[in-house]
């Protein structure tokens, strides 16, 4: 996809399965299951859409997926029978993990943190050995120091080798990375969880994240399980929900199981989504 000045690419690392529930929070079944399917097990599939955003010679990477370090037993409980996914496409767009110049992961969620690393011959390392990882401050907290209830989705083999590689550069806050290439604190979600919007003639692109994971996240009440501040996600994605709406941006649907990229409309007071083909 082209956005004015900006060249982007969708890499997919593939489906992964979660109890539908989990990605609904309060809402009933009954309402979700209309729309989305489930195995006998409760169990529905998801995207793992990181996008390549190439600018005047830069390479920057949003979101890395769940990677390839699943054991047999992880595999099994996330679906994953290609842990690969990411490699090939990476390939098949052009590309190498050495060009990579940044990495920016919305928060370090195993499922968006995962491909921050790999295995070598039996060895952990930063997968991507040239780029920078741009982190929230508040986000390296939490993931270093988890609650109960929040240990589950920090994984340490995911990110802290590229702490030790020196790799990492420390957010505190709102930055311009780049002209028109903006990533913005949020939390919500998780604590130092951020978004990330590009912008070129007259076109945005805005990366939600787990604020808006899928195309049926844009309704208010629609907020996961997960979120640590599930009512702060609901007037976050109000707010950028009606921007979105009146400037006519593209959003990014990182977890949608069929499509990455959608625009959001309106049934009355109501946000609807709409898959962009």
């Amino acid at each position: 996809m082209k956005l004015g000045k900006f060249e982007i690419y969708v890499i997919s690392d593939g489906l992964f399965q979660l109890d539908g529930g989990t990605m609904f929070g309060i809402v009933p079944k009954v309402i979700w299951s209309k729309f989305l399917q489930v195995d006998q097990n409760n169990m529905a599939l998801w995207g793992t859409h990181c996008l390549l955003v190439v600018v005047k010679g830069k390479k920057i990477l949003i979101e890395t997926g769940i990677g390839s370090k699943l054991d047999s037993k992880k595999k099994k409980i996330y679906g994953r029978s290609d842990d690969g996914a990411f490699s090939q496409n990476l390939k098949k767009a052009g590309f190498s993990f050495e060009e990579i110049d940044f990495v920016i992961p919305t928060h370090l969620h195993m499922d968006h943190a995962g491909g921050f690393t790999c295995f070598e011959n039996g060895k952990l390392k930063t997968r991507f050995s040239k780029a920078r990882y741009l982190i929230q401050k508040k986000e390296w907290e939490a993931a270093i120091h988890p609650t109960r209830l929040s240990r589950g989705s920090y994984w340490e083999e995911n990110f802290l080798p590229v702490l030790d590689h020196h790799q990492v550069e420390w957010l505190d806050g709102d930055i311009e990375l780049l002209q028109g290439l903006d990533i913005m604190l949020t939390g919500a979600h998780s604590q130092g969880h951020q978004a990330i919007k590009i912008f070129s003639e007259g076109k945005t692109l805005f990366c939600g994240g787990d604020l808006i994971p899928s195309r049926w996240h844009v309704r208010q009440t629609f907020v996961c399980a997960y979120d640590l501040c599930p009512m702060e996600v609901s007037e976050l994605k109000t707010k950028w929900l009606e921007r979105a709406y009146q400037e006519d941006w593209i959003l990014h649907w990182y977890h949608d199981p069929e499509m990455p990229f959608g625009k959001v409309n309106k049934e009355g007071e109501n946000f609807v989504g709409d898959l962009r083909k």
